[in-house]
């Protein structure tokens, strides 16, 4: 009897991990908040709260020279106090990059880092951008845009700002796949409990 549920445990274990080694890299989700002044469409704004939320998979990080870089997949703008509540949607290309020479998390239209938000925090040249990184804040961010990001809602510039306040945050998405197999590790737990009484 203890043989077979060895044996069966065995199966199950190898099944799992053949299920997980063919399963995609995890998405991820990449977050700056903050205020920021700029325009939308040469329409002025000032001060407003906003929301930058970039997706990737953590299967498209790339090296570059002082770091990594992942294209993202969709990156959005939301601004909830702007016009009772403004969500853009990016509509060129962005990166979420990684310098770890200088700790910089970007997002940004090129992986020169020229545009876009930039965050500066010594703690980010040990992080790897494929795990979760819990929220960071700082006072000496910077929106620094020469070129215009085109949206959903128009073209979107930042005024340049080099002491802005600005927070990050990366967190893995669970995949359906994973979370399939964990709820199915669990409902056979239950079952086998159940079993036994």
């Amino acid at each position: 009897m203890r043989a077979s549920k060895l044996t069966t445990l065995c199966v199950m274990c190898c099944g799992f991990v053949g299920v997980a080694e063919l399963a995609p890299a995890a998405p991820i989700q990449y977050a700056f908040e903050g205020v920021v002044s700029g325009e939308i469409d040469s329409v002025s704004f000032t001060n407003e709260a906003f929301i930058a939320t970039a997706f990737a998979d953590t299967d498209d990080i790339s090296p570059f020279s002082d770091g990594v870089s992942v294209l993202n997949l969709a990156a959005t703008f939301e601004f909830p106090n702007l016009n009772g509540g403004t969500l853009l949607t990016v509509t060129d290309p962005t990166t979420t990059n990684l310098n770890t020479t200088w700790g910089v998390v970007t997002l940004g239209n090129d992986r020169l880092q020229t545009d876009g938000v930039l965050l500066f925090d010594s703690s980010l040249s040990s992080w790897d951008m494929v795990s979760d990184h819990a929220p960071l804040s700082i006072s000496d961010g910077v929106f620094q845009t020469t070129s215009r990001w085109h949206t959903t809602g128009g073209d979107l510039r930042f005024v340049d700002d080099f002491a802005a306040n600005v927070s990050f945050q990366a967190a893995v998405i669970p995949e359906p796949a994973t979370l399939a197999l964990l709820m199915l590790g669990g409902v056979t737990i239950v079952r086998r409990a159940a079993r036994r009484n």
